[in-house]
């Protein structure tokens, strides 16, 4: 029983000597150590990533679309969005004629989401 307790305590350990989050210990036959989180980040660089999350957090538009009858429609017509760099989510709706797009105007512009659906033969237009 207590070599099979080192055992896992030794396999424990190895399986936390990957992760840059925690701390390096080893759980031993004698009890756990906890693992405590340690960042390996600097605050200038924790403050640069939050202002990055900030920045590309998704804008949403309505798009009206006109054609679809289906449920086939609509998964054709959020294929041809989630595809497009910067979109994000798609929500179509046949029975109202309508897509709500989450997406990142800094890659993407409506303009171009409206272009995408009229080429695969739906008449899409700003709400």
């Amino acid at each position: 029983m207590k070599k099979m307790m080192t055992t896992l305590g030794v396999i424990l350990s190895i399986g936390f000597l990957g992760c840059g989050g925690y701390s390096q210990k080893a759980v031993t036959s004698q009890g756990e150590e906890s693992v405590q989180p340690q960042s390996t980040a600097s605050q200038e660089e924790q403050e640069s990533i939050q202002g990055s999350v900030q920045s590309i957090q998704a804008t949403q538009v309505a798009l009206k679309v006109e054609g679809m009858t289906c449920g086939g429609c609509e998964i054709g017509v959020k294929q041809c969005l989630v595809k497009l760099d910067g979109v994000k989510e798609a929500k179509v709706s046949y029975e109202k004629g309508e897509v709500l797009v989450s997406y990142n105007p800094e890659e993407v512009t409506k303009e171009k989401m409206v272009e995408e659906i009229n080429k695969i033969g739906f008449k899409a237009s700003l709400q």
